[in-house]
Parts: C-alpha cells; structure tokens; sequence
C-alpha cells in the first residue's frame, strides 16, 4: 500500500522542480509492530529498485502517550469512518470498497483541517512543556477559510515558546 499507493499519491501532488531530492517522515504510533527499522529499511529499498532514487522515507514514532500527536486519529480516521458507516456493506470485500470511496470523497479541507488542529496541538504542548493538559480552542476553520484568511500553518507567537523551539532546533 505504501509504494504503490501512498508515496505515488505523495510524488503526484509534491510540487514540481522540487522533486530532486523528497524526504518523506511517516509518524506511527509506538505500538511495537511498529517500532524497529526493518520497515523503512524495506521501503527504501524498494524504492531504489522502482529508479525512485531522490525519494527517501523515515519513520517516527509519535511522543508515548500523545494521541493528540497521531494525525490520522486526531480526525481523518473519524471522517472516513462516519463516512464509511453511511455505506451498506455485508462483507469484508464489500467493506474495503466501503472504506475507499469514503477515503475518495472526503473533502481535502478535512485533511487540511486536521494539520492546522495538530499544528495547534503541538504548541500547546510546547507552552505547557510537554503536558497535555492543555485546552485546544476553537479556530473557526471554516468561517476563516470562506473569508481567505485560512493560515496554512500556525505562528508561535509567545516569546516563551520560541525560545523553547529555538533551544531544541539550534
């Protein structure tokens, strides 16, 4: 799935002429099938063997007991899954399908959405140095998106926690 779907998919919309060297960090969870390098070990060596030599991919695990870090299920998973509940589907075969067409129609934005709200998560965790104990607030996405004043990332702006970010990135 990964090198025939994912990282085509991920070439595909990369923008052109940037395309001499592509780093690709994947984040998964730390359950232990996960951990260990074998993977990436694998995937990079199928990519040498497709002539995909300026792709390269890493993987990292996500901070133990953070799911607020986990992309995928901090909303994707839960928009494909209610989704996906809208469809009949008696058996396995039919619940793939069922679970592609919803991946097929979900709206980019949720995805964009999702990134901005991880984006929020992670300074907050950095203000609260490392807690997360912390209340995300509401952004109003949609309002600032219809209106054209969507960011496309989140700027720290307390002085405190650039100083945290610059000490941890020299």
């Amino acid at each position: 799935m990964l090198i025939n779907k994912l990282l085509p998919a991920i070439e595909a919309k990369w923008p052109k002429g940037t395309l001499r060297k592509l780093l690709i960090r994947i984040q998964q969870d730390n359950a232990s099938p996960h951990k260990g390098k074998a993977m990436e070990e694998k995937l990079n060596n199928a990519l040498k063997e497709l002539g995909k030599k300026n792709i390269r991919v890493e993987f990292y695990n996500q901070s133990a007991q953070s799911p607020d870090f986990n992309i995928l299920d901090l909303s994707y998973f839960n928009a494909i899954q209610s989704l996906q509940h809208k469809k009949n589907a008696r058996n396995i075969d039919q619940m793939i399908t069922a679970v592609q067409e919803s991946f097929d129609e979900l709206p980019w934005e949720t995805l964009d959405n999702a990134f901005l709200t991880l984006q929020q998560c992670m300074e907050l965790s950095i203000e609260s140095k490392g807690d997360n104990v912390y209340q995300l607030p509401h952004m109003g996405k949609q309002k600032l998106r219809n209106s054209g004043n969507l960011p496309r990332h989140i700027t720290i702006t307390d002085q405190e926690t650039l100083n945290i970010v610059k000490e941890n990135n020299p």
